[in-house]
């Protein structure tokens, strides 16, 4: 959180008022210094322009700096030291370009039936629902909308999509250490329950070839542009991207129509507005708040000289509500444009699975919203995160429905 000391503002990661309304704070901040030092051990940049050149920063690293929980000496040896090491997400140079250009690629290649897809499993998702007239939007549809989806895509059985979710949702932990004490054993744990996995998985498909993402990844690694080890990370890397964002980008959303009903009835009457809305979802609540890079040999940043090997958090979600690119920033407006928002990063280290993103998100809000009568029921609660915004829980009402209603499944 932002405190006044001594005349200046102080950023408080560990401050848990900051997962509820962090953007007043974010305004005072940036109006007073877009590049920050806090006394917490991290730079923290906010405004649009300073995030935008740190993002593209040919310096900038997606490494862990020293001061990384992941580079403490207790934990050197930990799984998630070690898959940090393998992750082309937090690679740079070389390694980077060669593991990101190989599983786009791949991932790329099967995105014509991704809506396909994600249509059948929020069908299977809502038919839970339906005639009990209550559900919770985070943990009935969109925590497992996407692991769903990831593993119609990796071609793994229906049978063990149940496993796969108590385990995925830690995975992010690896990119945002969390403020319970519990979480590097949750991570430790889900890392070495996926790999094992995984592992198996690969071995069972390369003794029955059959076509999909995993095995394209397998025919990579079997061609040498991958290694083993590489190819049960790049398994794990599509979970740990791109389960909980999705999973916050569509609770936030949501939570925002409910907030702006003039807003939710006009997506109703204008179906033809979901794309620029869910991009103007992405820019009003981002659910990657921050994202966090290292300095690498050093970089100078809006007057600022930061030092080598220095945690720097570029507040996207600051930047997407600075005022100086975004008209009423605060206001949401779902036919906003342009709107160049940051909420998938910019540069070489963008997001890969940004596309099915969208798509999970576009395909899902229109079909919660024609629930008729759909209203919040009861309070929501924000998750316990230093770099992401999202919801922990979303519960919601409607009128019950019965599987001759009608209602497009």
């Amino acid at each position: 959180m932002v405190k006044k000391q001594t005349g200046s503002c102080v950023f408080d990661p560990f401050d848990p008022q900051l997962g509820n309304d962090p953007y007043r704070f974010y305004d005072e901040l940036r109006s007073l210094e877009s590049v920050h030092q806090s006394p917490f051990g991290m730079w923290v940049v906010t405004g649009y322009d300073e995030v935008v050149t740190l993002l593209r920063h040919p310096d900038t690293s997606n490494q862990p700096s020293p001061q990384s929980v992941h580079s403490r000496a207790d934990r050197a040896s930990s799984p998630a030291k070690r898959l940090s090491e393998r992750l082309f997400a937090l690679l740079d140079g070389a390694d980077h370009l060669r593991l990101r250009r190989v599983t786009t690629k791949a991932f790329k290649a099967h995105f014509e039936h991704a809506d396909a897809m994600i249509d059948q499993s929020l069908s299977k998702l809502l038919s839970r629902v339906l005639e009990r007239g209550t559900l919770d939007i985070v943990t009935d549809l969109a925590r497992p909308l996407p692991v769903w989806v990831i593993c119609d895509y990796l071609g793994l059985p229906e049978s063990d999509r149940d496993y796969v979710e108590q385990y995925v949702h830690d995975l992010f932990y690896i990119f945002s250490p969390g403020l319970e004490d519990d979480v590097p054993r949750r991570l430790n744990r889900a890392i070495l329950e996926l790999e094992a996995y995984f592992r198996e998985w690969i071995d069972f498909r390369k003794r029955h070839p059959e076509p999909g993402l995993l095995s394209d990844l397998i025919a990579l690694e079997e061609a040498g542009e991958i290694s083993p080890s590489e190819l049960v990370a790049n398994c794990l890397l599509l979970f740990s991207n791109g389960a909980e964002t999705v999973a916050h980008m569509i609770g936030n959303a949501m939570l925002s129509l409910f907030e702006h009903p003039a807003q939710a009835a006009r997506l109703q009457q204008e179906p033809e507005l979901i794309e620029s809305a869910v991009e103007e979802f992405l820019r009003f609540e981002s659910p990657s708040m921050i994202i966090s890079k290292n300095s690498g040999p050093g970089i100078r940043l809006s007057g600022f000289d930061i030092p080598p090997q220095q945690p720097v958090f570029a507040v996207v979600g600051a930047a997407n509500r600075d005022p100086k690119v975004f008209q009423d920033p605060h206001q949401l407006r779902l036919d906003r444009t342009p709107n160049k928002h940051l909420a998938f990063s910019s540069g070489r280290h963008s997001c890969l699975g940004a596309a099915l993103a969208r798509a999970q998100a576009r395909l899902a809000i229109p079909r919660l919203l024609a629930l008729p009568g759909l209203a919040p029921d009861g309070d929501h609660r924000w998750k316990e995160s230093i770099t992401l915004r999202g919801l922990a829980t979303l519960p919601a009402r409607f009128e019950p429905l019965s599987k001759e209603s009608g209602y497009a499944l």
